[in-house]
Formats: structure tokens, C-alpha cells, sequence
């Protein structure tokens, strides 16, 4: 998959949902997404990701920056992986929707992506995750 997306570079909206990338499929999908810099929309939910997907995926995301909306809900990422997502994130000024849902159960406590969540309010978008 991730050459075939190799080039489709102009591409604004991309839904992977349901695709089982896991942890491998989320390292090499990285180095592709990082050149989609004209994505505004990505839906990643229910691919297993975990937190070395979350990982590589940070990276990419860093580089997407007009990216107005980001789902990757279910996808255990847990609070390495969250925690790893957070500078990238905070970087997307055009951020205004988040789906994180369905990754709580790998964490205690605080949600690590919480300087996110109040940036996406902040602009005046939405933030979803329980």
C-alpha cells in the first residue's frame, strides 16, 4: 500500500480505517505521509498502530501541515505512543479535529495528549477521546 501512495503527493484526504497496518504497516506508511503535505483530512482508526507506530507516524505528522483533521481512534497507541504524538501535534496550527477514542485503556491518569486537546479547543475545534 505504502507504494502504491507513494505518488498520490497531492492528495487531501486519505482513509485507511480498518486496515490492520499494525506497528510495521504504520513505520513504512510514515516516510509516504510525510510527503502528503497537502492532506487535510487522515483517518487511521482501528489499525492496531500501538506505540511504535504511534511513533513513526509523529514524525510524518510533523511534516502535514495543513492537516485539519486526524483520526486515529482505536489503535492502542498507549501513553508512550500518545506522548510521542504530542510535539508533532502541537506544531499543526490548521489542526481543528482529533479522534483519539478508544486509546485510554493503555494509560492511567491524565490523557498525555492533553496539550493537544486544549490547543484543538483553543482554535476552536474538537477534541475526542473516551
Amino acid at each position: 500500500m505504502a507504494t502504491a501512495l507513494q505518488t498520490m503527493t497531492h492528495l487531501q484526504i486519505l482513509n485507511l480505517a480498518w486496515n490492520s497496518l499494525g506497528a510495521a504497516g504504520s513505520q513504512a506508511l510514515a516516510p509516504v505521509l510525510s510527503k502528503m503535505t497537502r492532506m487535510t483530512k487522515l483517518i487511521l482508526v482501528k489499525n492496531n498502530i500501538g506505540t511504535e507506530g504511534a511513533r513513526a507516524l509523529a514524525s510524518a505528522l510533523a511534516m502535514m501541515a495543513k492537516l485539519k483533521v486526524l483520526n486515529i481512534g482505536c489503535n492502542n497507541i498507549g501513553k508512550e505512543g500518545a506522548r510521542a504524538l504530542v510535539p508533532a501535534l502541537l506544531t499543526m496550527t490548521h489542526l481543528k479535529e482529533v479522534h483519539y477514542y478508544g486509546n485510554h485503556d493503555r494509560y492511567e491518569g491524565e490523557n498525555p495528549l492533553s496539550p493537544v486537546k486544549e490547543a484543538v479547543e483553543r482554535r476552536g475545534g474538537s477534541y475526542w477521546d473516551c
